[in-house]
């Protein structure tokens, strides 16, 4: 399987690691931009180690809610979805963020 990242969750990886360098270091994000690609790299041998969104952490909770899963690297919640033999990776929320139907789009 490949993991495929959605224009958002680019974008968002990018908004945080733009703030970690702003607040921290160029080399305090170059560690987190190695240690979030890590954690999505075991999709593509066990896509389904992730656990399906529970439904409190939903906005407005989608009728496809139990194909969006997630995976953790704390503080940060990836959201994905396994379609065809591909991991659409589509959000990378802090944790106590709430998941908004615009986050489970797929835009590429």
């Amino acid at each position: 399987m490949n993991n495929d990242w959605s224009k958002s969750a680019s974008n968002q990886l990018r908004g945080i690691l733009r703030t970690i360098t702003h607040e921290l270091s160029k080399e305090d994000a170059q560690r987190w931009r190695v240690k979030i690609r890590d954690a999505v790299k075991p999709l593509r041998a066990y896509p389904d180690i992730g656990s399906v969104v529970p439904t409190e952490c939903y906005l407005y909770p989608p009728s496809k809610r139990q194909s969006i899963r997630q995976i953790f690297c704390a503080p940060y919640r990836i959201i994905y979805e396994t379609f065809g033999d591909v991991n659409r990776i589509l959000a990378i929320l802090h944790e106590r963020q709430m998941v908004s139907p615009h986050d489970i789009r797929w835009n590429k």
